[in-house]
């Protein structure tokens, strides 16, 4: 295949063919997109893309991975936090759903391959963006307990609690239920997960002295 050597690109060209994707591959599907449609989008050329990409198959799979890359970051910053439980997990939350903001084509791509029937596209291990998640938060969780900071709890349904909480998020972006307040979601976050905290022995006596007045 006749591909143009690098020098022949401008430096900014790969990521311009990947947003370009990402765009038309959310709107149409990965099966009802064509490369002509991305290149010319991008006033690239087919050689272009296959010079960075291969073929189609490689730029979606590309995509998967830049998504995977940019959740392991997300989550590892999660890791190292040494906030307390439940602002760690929120701090988490925010993060996760301005990415979903700032990347609606990405999410809305994903979602469709996660959820919706196939549109054709290269198979990939779907469980591993899940699953990734889900990891980090059985170990915040398993961290938290072991400090003290939360009740013994099934840390999988802990889990996938959140998961279910970070649906509601999507659900608010790429769906027509635009009445729903913007920080909803967190809201229902810590309402939820203000019932795992441990009650001190200090917020118990303040609680106490609120109850039944003040003693000497």
């Amino acid at each position: 295949m006749n591909q143009q050597p690098p020098s022949e690109h401008p430096p900014s060209l790969r990521l311009k063919i990947l947003e370009a994707a990402i765009a038309l591959f959310a709107e149409k599907g990965y099966g009802n997109t064509s490369v002509r449609e991305i290149v010319n989008e991008v006033g690239a050329t087919k050689p272009a893309l296959y010079y960075y990409f291969e073929n189609k198959e490689g730029l979606f799979r590309a995509i998967v991975e830049q998504a995977e890359q940019k959740e392991a970051a997300v989550l590892a910053e999660a890791l190292g936090s040494k906030a307390e439980f439940l602002e760690r997990l929120c701090a988490l939350y925010e993060t996760l759903c301005a990415g979903i903001a700032e990347n609606r084509d990405l999410f809305k791509l994903l979602h469709a391959e996660f959820w919706m029937p196939p549109t054709g596209a290269p198979d990939f291990d779907r469980s591993r963006h899940p699953n990734m998640l889900l990891s980090a938060i059985r170990q915040i969780y398993d961290e938290a307990r072991q400090r003290g900071e939360v009740i013994e709890a099934d840390a999988e349904a802990v889990a996938y609690f959140f998961l279910s909480l970070l649906g509601l998020a999507f659900l608010r972006r790429l769906s027509p239920l635009r009445e729903m307040p913007s920080d909803i979601p967190l809201r229902v976050l810590r309402l939820a997960l203000t019932g795992l905290q441990k009650e001190t022995d200090a917020k118990h006596k303040v609680s106490s002295r609120k109850r039944g007045g003040s003693r000497p």
